[in-house]
């Protein structure tokens, strides 16, 4: 890829700005505009970086790495390395009709990307993995569930900062979980923001946002799919804007519900939640592998799945069951559930 500059002064003046990579302007009226800019990428093995990847790869930006957390559990490695794509990559086991998800490494390796394997970067950061990420001249920083803070250091080696793309609305639902709240609280709507990255967790100024709808009984990660495939386009655009221009984006304001990591109280449902909420949170968490309690009348229930709901069905009592099949009253309707367990008292399930 070749790149044109008009004269000596303006490559001085290009490097006291602080750009690492010679790029092409074009003069709009008296503005110089970035044409084209290098991305970083820091994402990990999970369903929601893949997506934003591959629309990066698909546009007319260049991705020249991508960085990806060192495996739990690794020991005696160095702080930064260079991953190469395996051998002679392993077949997946298919389902008919599902192709197996590709992930963000494989991804790059597909494309000729290199992809770094780091620690950390956050606080404190390697002198080795700060100079990797240097030797790559981004322009910008692009991340999708990095599970670790970007140091303010590692966000100066970019000259257009760093960008985060956020599966909520934000403010709302900042921080590692947002989408187990918007299925615990029972929002019908999710959304994806990209944000610029600070000091402070998911509380840039906002670059772009958009609402993604959740239908009723969809799965964490069918949910997972939507924002990310959405925060792939939306990051597209928000990269476009700050392009344009640098200084784009519009401060968060107000503080907003947290989304904290889940603990086991969070996954008990109570018969004073709607039916539809119940139905869509089990629904939901139906791949997360922890126990779903619903506790009614004294007692409790281990949830196996929900079979369906009736927002105007009513009943007398709370609870009426017959084998491993239940119907609870919800405020309002009813909640039609498969129970795998034998209730007991609270006093017993406390103790």
């Amino acid at each position: 890829m070749s790149y044109s500059l008009h004269g000596g002064a303006r490559l001085a003046r290009i490097a006291a700005e602080g750009i690492r990579s010679v790029h092409q302007y074009r003069r709009i009226g008296q503005r110089e505009q970035l044409v084209s800019c290098r991305i970083v990428f820091l994402g990990m093995a999970g369903g929601f970086s893949a997506p934003p990847l591959l629309a990066l790869l698909g546009s007319e930006f260049e991705v020249v790495g991508v960085v990806v957390p060192r495996p739990s559990g690794v020991a005696d490695a160095p702080p930064v390395r260079v991953v190469a794509p395996p051998l002679r990559p392993r077949r997946a086991l298919q389902v008919r009709g599902n192709p197996p998800a590709a992930n963000a490494a494989a991804l790059a390796w597909a494309a000729g990307v290199p992809v770094l394997e780091v620690a950390a970067l956050s606080d404190p950061v390697t002198l080795p993995a700060l100079a990797a990420l240097a030797a790559l001249r981004p322009d910008v920083l692009c991340v999708a569930c990095f599970p670790a803070r970007v140091h303010a250091r590692v966000l100066a080696l970019a000259p257009l900062g760093g960008l985060n793309l956020h599966p909520s609305l934000l403010p709302e639902y900042r921080g590692p979980a947002p989408l187990f709240w918007l299925f615990h609280d029972g929002l019908e709507r999710a959304g994806v923001t990209v944000h610029r990255m600070t000091g402070q967790i998911d509380s840039g100024p906002i670059v772009a946002q958009t609402a993604v709808r959740l239908p009723d009984g969809i799965t964490y990660q069918a949910a997972e799919d939507l924002c990310a495939e959405e925060g792939g386009r939306l990051l597209v655009t928000a990269l476009r804007r700050i392009v344009a221009d640098p200084g784009a984006g519009q401060p968060q304001v107000g503080i907003g519900l947290p989304a904290p990591s889940p603990q086991e109280s969070d996954f008990h449902l109570t018969p004073e939640w709607s039916a539809r909420r119940g139905f869509n949170f089990i629904r939901g968490m139906a791949g997360w592998g922890e126990p779903l309690m619903l506790a009614a009348e004294g007692r409790r229930y281990q949830i196996a799945q929900a079979l369906a709901f009736d927002e105007r069905g009513t009943q007398p009592m709370h609870i009426l069951s017959e084998g491993r099949q239940a119907r609870v009253r919800c405020s309002p309707g009813i909640l039609y559930l498969e129970i795998s367990e034998t209730p007991v008292d609270f006093l017993d399930w406390r103790l």
